[in-house]
C-alpha cells in the first residue's frame, strides 16, 4: 500500500500497489497512469474517507490471495 510520493518507486516497482489516498497532485498523476497497478481506493483528501479506504485496500489485497 502506498500513500504518498515517496511510495510512488516501490509501487510502480510491484505487480499492484493500492493507494487508499492520494496526498498530492503529483501521485494522483502516476496513480491515473498507471491504474491498471497502483489501485486508488480512496480519493484525494483521505482524511475524509477516514479508515475506509484502507478497508477496501485490504480487502482487495485479501481478495487476490484467496
Amino acid at each position: 500500500m502506498c500513500d504518498d510520493d515517496n511510495d510512488l518507486e516501490m509501487a510502480l516497482a510491484c505487480r499492484y500497489a493500492f493507494a487508499p489516498g492520494i496526498s498530492s497532485e503529483s501521485m494522483a498523476q502516476v496513480v491515473k497512469n498507471n491504474g491498471n497497478n497502483i489501485i486508488a481506493t480512496g480519493g484525494v483528501d483521505g482524511l475524509e474517507e477516514g479508515t475506509s479506504a484502507t478497508e477496501r485496500a485490504l480487502d482487495a489485497v485479501l481478495g487476490m490471495v484467496i
